[in-house]
C-alpha cells in the first residue's frame, strides 16, 4: 500500500496558478548539482519558462564537504547560468539538512496560506507532501521530477522505509494524492 502511495507522486505537474514553486536540494559535489538535483533543476527550468511570474524558493544547507557552497547556492549559481531568470525572483534557504528543515524554514518565510508548487524527485513527492501537510500548508501542489534510472530502486526502497518512519514518528500523515 506504501509503495502505490509512493509511485502516486509519478509524473505529475502543477495546474494551478502558484506564488512559490519551492526547489528541495539533494546531493551536490565541487559545487555542482548531482544527477538528481540536476534533474529537478531542469524540471524548474521548464516551469519556470512558462510561469515567469513566480517566486522560486531554493532550499537545502549545506550538506557536501567538497563543495563551499550549500545545495540552495548551487541550485541559484545553476539556474542563474542556464536560465533567463532574474536574480530578485530566486529566495534561497540553506540552513536545512533534510525535507522536514527544508519545508519548515520556508513555511517561516511565506506562511501559510501562499499557493505553493513543490518540485523534488518523483520518487520523492509523496513524502515530502505529507510532511508538507502535517506542518500546516494548506495549498500545495506537486511538481515531480523525474528520478535517475541508475537509482530507482534504491529511491523507492529508501522512500517506503521514509514514509513509515516518519509517520510513525508522527512527523507526516499519509492520504491519497490527487
Amino acid at each position: 500500500i506504501i509503495s502505490s502511495f509512493i509511485f502516486t507522486g509519478y509524473n505529475l505537474n502543477i495546474n494551478k496558478k502558484i506564488d512559490y514553486l519551492l526547489v528541495l536540494g539533494t546531493t551536490i559535489s565541487n559545487n555542482e548539482p548531482g544527477i538528481i538535483l540536476k534533474k529537478r533543476l531542469e524540471k524548474t527550468i521548464e516551469f519556470y519558462n512558462s510561469n515567469k511570474n513566480i517566486t522560486l524558493i531554493l532550499s537545502g544547507g549545506k550538506t557536501s564537504k567538497n563543495s563551499n557552497l550549500s545545495e540552495a547556492g548551487v541550485m541559484k549559481k545553476y539556474l542563474l547560468d542556464n536560465c533567463n531568470i532574474k536574480e530578485e525572483n530566486i529566495i534561497t534557504e540553506d540552513y536545512s539538512l533534510n525535507t522536514i528543515e527544508n519545508l519548515k524554514n520556508i513555511l517561516k518565510i511565506i506562511g501559510q496560506n501562499k499557493q505553493v508548487g513543490l518540485c523534488t524527485s518523483n520518487s520523492h513527492i509523496y513524502r515530502a507532501l505529507g510532511l508538507a501537510k502535517k506542518l500546516g500548508y494548506e495549498n500545495i501542489y506537486p511538481l515531480s521530477a523525474k528520478s535517475s534510472f541508475w537509482s530507482f530502486y534504491g529511491d523507492i526502497l529508501r522512500e517506503f522505509y521514509c514514509v513509515i518512519f516518519e509517520w510513525l514518528n508522527g512527523d507526516m500523515i499519509l492520504y491519497i494524492l490527487n
